[in-house]
């Protein structure tokens, strides 16, 4: 798996995991932010640009019954939806339970 890198490329501070990524979408937005290894043979990953709005969609459907604030256990295994969930989480201010 590699690791997705919260520091910019440039000279800029950041202060929050989505000020990170965003900072990284302006920047290279197609590059992939994750790849995931699911076996010795199959790899998967989603660029900064896939994985935000795939979080921004998600952040949506917590703020249906939650408020900020709240907290959300998030049960997906280790992976790409994990990821994204959390990262949704960040969005819709819910604290992400792990």
């Amino acid at each position: 798996m590699t690791i997705l890198k919260l520091e910019p490329s440039n000279s800029t501070t950041v202060d929050t995991i989505l000020a990170a990524l965003k900072s990284h979408i302006g920047e290279q937005g197609d590059a992939f932010a994750i790849t995931f290894r699911r076996s010795e043979t199959e790899r998967v990953a989603i660029a900064y640009r896939q994985l935000d709005e795939r979080a921004r969609r998600i952040a949506c459907c917590p703020l249906q019954n939650a408020k900020p604030v709240d907290r959300a256990q998030l049960r997906n295994p280790a992976g790409l939806d994990f990821i994204a969930a959390f990262q949704g989480c960040l969005y819709a201010e819910i604290l992400a339970v792990p």
